[in-house]
Parts: C-alpha cells; sequence; structure tokens
C-alpha cells in the first residue's frame, strides 16, 4: 500500500531564499496570475516554486508539470525531484526551479506537483490574461 504525502502548501514565486543557518524559507512575489501584451509567448523569468509537505515516508521522487486546462496537455515539466524525511511527521521544504514555459493562450492552467508515478498531490491554478495596449 502506498501512503501519498500530505502537500500543505504549494506557492509560485519570484524567488524563494533559504537561510543557509536557519533552513528557514523567505517566500518573495507570489503570483497566481500572468499576463502578456501578446500571446502565445514564452515565460522566461526566473521562477521558483515553493512547496511544503508531510507524511513522507522515506524519500519520494516528484515533478512539477504546467497544465493547459482547456485540453489536459502538459506544456512544461521540471526535473525529477527527490525529497527525503526520516520521519513521517516531519515537515518537508522544498524549493523547485521552474524553467521557462510557453504562455499559449489566455485561460486557465494549473501547476501540479505529482509523485513521479503520476500520483497527484496537489495543484495551484494560474490565470494567463492577455493585455489589451
Amino acid at each position: 500500500m502506498t501512503i501519498t504525502p500530505d502537500l500543505q502548501a504549494l506557492l509560485l514565486a519570484d524567488h524563494v531564499h533559504v537561510d543557509p543557518a536557519t533552513r528557514k524559507c523567505t517566500i518573495l512575489g507570489t503570483f497566481s496570475a500572468l499576463s502578456a501584451e501578446q500571446l502565445p509567448t514564452q515565460h522566461g523569468l526566473e521562477t521558483a516554486a515553493y512547496i511544503r509537505m508531510t507524511g513522507v515516508h522515506g524519500s519520494i521522487q516528484c515533478v512539477l508539470r504546467f497544465v493547459d486546462l482547456s485540453n489536459q496537455e502538459v506544456l512544461m515539466s521540471s526535473p525529477i525531484i527527490t525529497v527525503s524525511a526520516a520521519s513521517p511527521t516531519d515537515v518537508i521544504e522544498a524549493v523547485i526551479p521552474v524553467p521557462g514555459f510557453l504562455m499559449p493562450h489566455a485561460g486557465f492552467f494549473d501547476f501540479e506537483l505529482a509523485m513521479k508515478d503520476g500520483t497527484p498531490l496537489g495543484r495551484l491554478k494560474i490565470q494567463i490574461v492577455e493585455r489589451k495596449t
């Protein structure tokens, strides 16, 4: 029986700073919408995903995907990340660098965190809008 970890937070931000001494995270510039003067376009700005979870038994491998909700197409997948915990009661915080991704059209999209086997852990809905000039 596989036990699914409990995702407590999934945030997108301009930057996440991890203090090397305390391991505390400072999350800068969170957002839930993106805009562009013209679509389609490539989002090339540095972006980070902050995740916080508990219930990890040993180590798990995860992937962050950017999904077009109009057709369920996966537009971007992060490299596989491994998170580990000594105990399932540990709280794990991790930062995933988000590579550039295509913003094909206005609408709603998900950043979805899943285990490597595809088991969903959670998602963050993002709206993309085209700015009218």
